[in-house]
């Protein structure tokens, strides 16, 4: 059999599809390449949309660490306006108290003064006066309670004002240790043991400058109060922690007669003289007419700060350390 022939090609016999020719030996042409200008121009912006991307991360970091700071600011102020709320109640109902147990009290009086036969016969007669002025003197009873759980509530409020931060014995533990970091002071002082002081009396009695500041100097400078450490012996440690520090055991040091801290318990060890070392953390008004010793000033000290006050109530003592 015969194979019909014929000129015209056939589909299968066509080309490649980039081409009209018949022939399957022809190639494509090659893509041509852009011009360097154009592929430099791309790198550039590949460059400056990775500047852009990390610019406006870090922008936005930044933005999220000023928020963040701002929402913690904002906590701690709400906090604090919450406690101060709280301590200014406080003080309301102890003056509410206080007055109400004075009406009773002139109560008592007038009617002891109106039944004065009574207290001499006592339970042997039994008046409607005499009934009157029980009632009183229970009435008045209760108000001393009040007063006195109101005065040590008012007590821990001040408290908490006047430790800024040292709430806790682990952060007194990291405060003692962060006063220390002067390599010059000599060996690192560790704390046996810690002890809060309650003493609401010396709490009420403190005159603070109303500014805080965590660093001495700048309290100093700014009238400020500040926390120092004040060493003493051991046999009077007891009474301090009773009565607060005060002027008539104050010795006549280089600042003359005051009661004196220091920044670093270094300088505090001191005074502790006695086999047990005892020191408290106190808190101080620098308001004028404090004074400071310390290097390159005209006083014996040469490594260690100090500070002297003038006035008890100056000073509250908060905690009581003892050393190992």
């Amino acid at each position: 059999a015969t194979v019909p022939f014929s000129d015209k090609p056939s589909d299968s016999d066509l080309g490649c599809e980039r081409c009209d020719c018949a022939l399957r030996i022809c190639k494509a042409p090659e893509p041509s390449l852009p011009p360097p200008s154009s592929l430099a121009a791309d790198r550039s912006l590949q460059r400056e949309g990775v500047i852009l991307f990390f610019g406006l991360l870090a922008f936005g970091l930044y933005l999220g660490h000023l928020a963040l700071g701002a929402i913690i600011q904002g906590f701690k102020w709400l906090v604090l306006w919450k406690v101060r709320l709280s301590k200014k109640l406080c003080h309301l109902k102890l003056e509410h108290a206080r007055r109400e147990r004075k009406n009773v009290d002139d109560e008592v009086q007038r009617a002891k003064a109106k039944l004065g036969w009574i207290d001499r016969w006592g339970p042997w007669t039994d008046t409607p006066g005499q009934r009157d002025l029980q009632q009183h003197r229970r009435t008045l009873g209760a108000y001393d309670t009040k007063i006195k759980a109101l005065e040590a509530e008012l007590g821990d409020f001040e408290r908490w004002f006047a430790e800024e931060g040292l709430h806790t014995e682990n952060a007194v533990r990291a405060f003692f240790a962060r006063r220390q970091r002067d390599s010059q002071g000599g060996p690192q002082l560790r704390v046996s043991n810690v002890v809060k002081v309650e003493n609401a009396q010396t709490l009420s009695t403190f005159h603070s400058s109303g500014n805080f500041y965590i660093n001495p100097f700048e309290a100093f400078q700014k009238g400020g109060d500040t926390l120092l450490f004040h060493g003493l012996p051991q046999e009077a440690a007891t009474n301090v922690q009773a009565t607060g520090l005060l002027l008539s055991y104050a010795a006549n040091g280089m600042l003359g007669r005051g009661l004196y801290g220091a920044p670093d318990p270094r300088k505090s060890l001191q005074y502790c003289r006695s086999a047990n070392k005892f020191m408290f953390i106190c808190r101080y008004n620098l308001a004028s007419p404090a004074r400071h010793a310390g290097p390159g000033m005209q006083h014996r000290n040469s490594i260690f700060d100090e500070f002297c006050v003038y006035d008890e109530q100056r000073v509250v003592i908060l905690w009581m350390l003892k050393l190992e």
